[in-house]
């Protein structure tokens, strides 16, 4: 809808609000709406825009050509918009590259091939291409960013592009605007001088004809006869400019010559017969087409009612005209090239000072360097000022930051360590509680069964404990868990043994690594040690007795580790069935 609204206006002001330009050539501006559609909506919606745009030019202007050159710039355009340039740069792009080859050849091919023509033909197109998308350009500056379309955005440009797009957007328009204004009156005055010349130079003979005719009105009775004598011709010549090759031709009112330029080789009392004919780049004089070859022309009418047609070539209009659209070519690119490498150096020294302060932002030597460079203007020499003295004050900032970071880095990892005891140790015993025995003995038991390495598990349980609890109190059954857990500790001394406690009474041990044999006597030496001792508290001593459950492992490993602590557990379960303080052995 968007595409279909902005071709429409485009369409109209192409059919009825152009600007006459020269010639038949003129300014149109529907192609400005193509493109702000183009940069607002999208493709879709520019080459909807654009196909009705330019069907109605293409019909205005009967040149069905002109619809692919003007349908292919939206789409060039899209493809360079899509890969970060500016609207102007890509349309200058557009017409220096594709837009006048693409134009000369449509217009050879459709049998215009005077070079003037061509030549003229592809300027106008170009500088018109050119024009509205400098108009378009300014237009789509002041648009805020959300209007334009998404995929054109990207990244925000760099300041120096923007600076440099906007110094050769604010010298383009007003050149090609001065540059056309210069080229028009030139090429009207032109015109104009020509026509005045033909005019007058038809009235000159006219005068001397009527002059002639009159001093011989005696002879003019046999007229026929005396034109036919050799030798007889009017004094035309003389009045004639010779700075300008003019040639003429007078007929009567039945259009039969009666004298003509030798140079024409017209035969007397011939018809005059001509066509009149169309210059494209000459619309203030007339143009007519006799023997192949075009003239301008003015015809003036005599008292006696003959007619002086004064003809002159058009290639001395069109000379001027080429010549003004050469100086115009060559003055827009020297300006354009000239102003382009000033804008470029403009932007980067506007820019250089806020490039060197973001890449040295963080270095406190180069604060000299950042002010020598900023002395462009005031303003940047405040900012810059403004900006050190920031980053002194955050460098100090970060400065403290980082030792109060640091510093409550370490605390966190205290904390962590503290964390993670408390989440993987018993509080009381500072064995590895049940969650953490199982986290570690997992990996453990994983390694073993890859590598099939022996492991047994074993799980004690503190006989009796509950009447220990019951008689003497919790506190003093909590100094007995202690002191059990110091002998475990005692004999599990290797990296790879892991010793925790499992419930209230019950603990648990993996051993890994030698053989089953050796993990069996070492359960052995655990149930005599803890025999032996006695808890001590006060006047009470208690000697205390232990049930062993073991399941190992050491030659089928098909066992998973649940089945594993199921089967210990079997084992303990057999030990304080039959009577307690035993050791029951499962192993496969």
């Amino acid at each position: 809808m968007f595409g279909l609204g902005f071709g429409i206006i485009g369409a109209l002001t192409n059919y009825f609000l152009s600007i006459p330009f020269y010639g038949y050539f003129s300014l149109y501006f529907g192609q400005i709406l193509v493109l702000l559609c183009l940069v607002t909506r999208g493709l879709n919606a520019g080459i909807i825009a654009s196909v009705i745009s330019a069907t109605a030019l293409a019909i205005k202007l009967d040149d069905p050509f002109l619809f692919i050159v003007l349908v292919s710039e939206t789409f060039v355009v899209h493809m360079m918009l899509r890969s970060g340039k500016t609207l102007l740069l890509a349309d200058a792009i557009y017409w220096l590259f594709i837009g006048v080859p693409l134009t000369l050849l449509l217009l050879m091919l459709t049998g215009a091939t005077s070079s003037e023509l061509l030549i003229i033909s592809g300027l106008t197109l170009s500088i018109n291409g050119i024009f509205g998308a400098s108009l378009a350009a300014l237009i789509y500056s002041f648009l805020p960013i959300k209007n334009v379309y998404k995929k054109y955005r990207g990244k925000p440009p760099k300041l120096a592009t923007v600076i440099f797009s906007l110094c050769m957007l604010t010298v383009t328009l007003p050149t090609i605007i001065i540059s056309l204004i210069f080229t028009w009156q030139n090429t009207t005055q032109k015109e104009q001088d020509i026509a005045n010349t033909l005019t007058r130079q038809g009235e000159q003979i006219m005068y001397v004809v009527d002059a002639f005719v009159d001093s011989h009105l005696a002879t003019v009775n046999t007229l026929a006869t005396a034109f036919s004598k050799s030798g007889f011709s009017l004094p035309v010549q003389t009045v004639l400019d010779a700075t300008v090759f003019y040639e003429y031709v007078i007929t009567d009112k039945n259009n039969m010559i009666l004298f003509a330029s030798p140079n024409l080789e017209l035969a007397t009392l011939s018809q005059f017969s001509y066509q009149p004919s169309e210059n494209l780049l000459i619309d203030k004089i007339p143009e007519l087409t006799f023997q192949n070859n075009k003239y301008l022309y003015d015809q003036s009418i005599t008292q006696h009612n003959w007619t002086i047609t004064v003809l002159t070539s058009p290639s001395i209009v069109t000379q001027v005209i080429s010549k003004n659209f050469y100086i115009l070519a060559a003055c827009l690119f020297i300006t354009f090239v000239v102003f382009a490498i000033i804008a470029n150096q403009l932007s980067k020294r506007i820019t250089l000072p806020l490039v060197n302060l973001a890449n040295h932002f963080n270095d406190s030597s180069a604060s000299e360097d950042m002010v020598s460079e900023a002395e462009i203007s005031d303003e940047m020499m405040k900012v810059t000022d403004k900006l050190i003295n920031s980053r002194e004050i955050m460098l100090n900032f970060q400065q403290h930051l980082t030792l109060q970071v640091q510093d409550k880095t370490k605390q966190l990892t205290t904390l962590n360590n503290q964390l993670y005891n408390l989440a993987q140790k018993d509080g009381l015993t500072n064995l590895l509680n049940r969650s953490g025995f199982d986290d570690l003995a997992n990996t453990t038991f994983r390694n073993c069964v890859r590598n099939h390495i022996p492991l047994s598990m074993v799980l004690i349980d503190i006989d009796d404990f509950k009447l220990i609890n019951d008689t003497y109190g919790h506190p003093f059954g909590d100094i007995c868990i202690i002191s059990i857990s110091k002998t475990f500790n005692h004999f599990c001394k290797r990296t790879t043994d892991l010793l925790g406690r499992y419930g209230g009474e019950e603990f648990i041990i993996l051993l890994s690594g030698g053989n089953i044999e050796e993990h069996h006597e070492l359960t052995k030496r655990i149930h005599r040690a803890v025999q032996k001792t006695k808890v001590n508290s006060g006047d009470i001593i208690v000697r205390m007795t232990i049930s062993i459950g073991v399941s190992s492992m050491g030659s089928n490993y098909g066992m998973s580790f649940e089945g594993l602590v199921k089967s210990a557990d079997e084992q303990l379960y057999k030990s304080k069935r039959t009577g307690k303080n035993k050791i029951s052995i499962y192993a496969q």
